[in-house]
């Protein structure tokens, strides 16, 4: 299973980003059907995102263990994030807006998908 190589090439280099990122990917994958075996494939989709915000793999994964885990209103974020990123700003307000509607008012998420909002609006 790939899994396994993963877990021994990360052992030896543990904060290399691609093998991270791979890992999640075919953890996310192969456990898609069950969101609690997921739950440490988060954790490498974070590091890689922390160490690349941008990364356009790694926020689509995101927004995919979101969606499996029933957090409807991050994966709506993170949607709206890839598309910024691409410059689709008329996909990044419709699931900014989708994401308001999921998330706590006033929770950090809900702020991050205002804040795209408002920059489309602003400009």
């Amino acid at each position: 299973m790939a899994l396994h190589e993963y877990d021994i090439s990360i052992e030896q280099r543990p904060n290399d980003v691609l093998l991270r990122l791979g890992r999640a990917i075919v953890g996310i994958t192969i456990y898609s059907s069950e969101p609690f075996g997921m739950t440490s494939y988060y954790k490498d989709l974070s590091f890689v995102i922390e160490k690349e915000p941008q990364n356009l793999l790694a926020l689509h994964y995101l927004a995919i263990y979101y969606e499996k885990k029933g957090l409807e209103g991050k994966s709506y974020l993170n949607t709206a994030k890839i598309a910024m990123i691409n410059s689709n700003f008329a996909i990044a307000e419709r699931m900014a807006k989708a994401a308001l509607s999921k998330l706590q008012q006033g929770s950090p998420d809900w702020y991050k998908a205002k804040d795209i909002i408002d920059s489309i609006n602003s400009d």
